[in-house]
């Protein structure tokens, strides 16, 4: 899993040791935090996204709907990591928020 650190570097840390290693490669990755607004017709409106994550860990997106109201916002491999202000724990706990 790869994390930030405060000056934008990204990490990787080895499940064998608990301490993080530099992550060598040869394209430097820049993590960007937004907010964005998705208008949906109405409350029941599906969004139109596929999430997966493991455990509670925030959500990636993995599939978009073209119909929906996150095409063209969202892109493939976003991270979801909050809605409405409250920590996107977990795909299904994060398509409830989105659907609330």
């Amino acid at each position: 899993m790869c994390k930030p650190n405060a000056a934008g570097s990204c990490y990787a840390f080895d499940d064998a040791a608990s301490t993080p290693t530099a992550a060598v490669d040869s394209v430097q990755h820049r993590i960007t935090e937004m907010v964005l607004t998705i208008n949906k017709p109405s409350k029941s409106h599906p969004i139109g996204l596929v999430l997966t994550s493991s455990g509670g860990d925030p959500p990636i997106v993995t599939e978009i709907d073209t119909e929906s109201p996150a095409q063209g916002t969202l892109k493939l491999g976003d991270c979801i990591v909050s809605v409405n202000g409250d920590p996107a724990e977990g795909a299904q706990g994060t398509k409830a928020r989105l659907m609330s």
